[in-house]
C-alpha cells in the first residue's frame, strides 16, 4: 500500500532526525540538551508520529482515542516525539517479549483543569509496584541487555516540560498505565 509506505517512511525519516538531534548534543544522560520551546498541540504531535508508527507493530493493536484541538502546550516537538516512543516501545517490547496474544496499546487525550494529559495504557504484564519509584531513575532496567536510560529520558523530558509523569498498574491481572501531564497555554 503507497499510503502505508509513504507514511512509514515518512516516520523512519523523523526517527533518523529524532535520533541525530540526541546523538549530536546527547553525550551524557546529565548533559540532555535544553528543549527549543514553541507552540504546539501536542494531541496532533503525539497522532502524527504513532498513526504510521502503528502499522509496523506485529501483532499488536493501537488505538488513538479523543484527540482534543485545543491542546496548545510550549515543547519541543522533538523530544515529545522521544518520550512517547520510549513509552510506546516499552509497551510494545513487553507485549511481544510475554507473547500477549491480544496486545493492545491504548492512548487517550485529555484536558483536566490546566493541563493536557496523555494516558499510554497497555494490556501486558504489569509492573510491579514496588519497582516503580525505581524505573525511572537513570541506568535502572528490568530488561537483560538495556541500559535503563529510556524512562529516565522520557522522565527529564517531561520535567523539563514542567510536566508530570505517573506509572501504574492498571486495574485488574494486567497491563500498565502511564500518564502524564503538561501545563496548557491559551490560545
Amino acid at each position: 500500500d503507497k499510503k502505508v509506505f509513504e507514511q512509514s517512511l515518512n516516520m523512519i525519516t523523523r526517527q533518523v532526525d529524532d535520533i541525530h538531534h540526541l546523538v549530536n548534543e546527547f553525550s551524557s544522560f546529565a548533559r540532555m540538551p535544553s528543549p527549543k520551546l514553541k507552540l504546539i498541540n501536542i494531541n496532533n504531535i503525539v497522532t502524527d508520529y504513532i498513526k504510521p508508527m502503528s502499522s509496523s507493530f506485529e501483532n499488536v493493536t493501537i488505538e488513538i482515542d479523543n484527540i482534543i484541538d485545543n491542546a496548545f502546550i510550549m515543547a519541543d516537538e522533538k523530544q515529545i516525539r522521544q518520550a512517547c516512543s520510549n513509552l510506546i516501545k516499552n509497551s510494545y517490547e513487553n507485549l511481544i517479549l510475554n507473547k500477549v496474544s491480544d496486545g493492545k496499546i491504548s492512548i487517550i487525550f485529555g484536558i483536566e483543569e490546566d493541563f493536557a494529559s496523555i494516558t499510554i495504557t497497555d494490556n501486558g504484564t504489569g509492573i510491579d509496584k514496588s519497582i516503580i519509584s525505581k524505573i525511572t531513575e537513570p541506568y535502572y532496567t528490568t530488561k537483560v541487555g538495556n541500559s535503563g536510560l529510556g524512562l529516565a529520558i522520557t522522565k527529564k523530558i517531561i520535567d523539563d516540560h514542567s510536566g508530570t509523569i505517573l506509572i501504574k498498574p492498571t486495574k485488574g491481572s494486567r497491563g500498565t498505565s502511564i500518564i502524564f501531564k503538561f501545563p496548557l497555554v491559551s490560545k
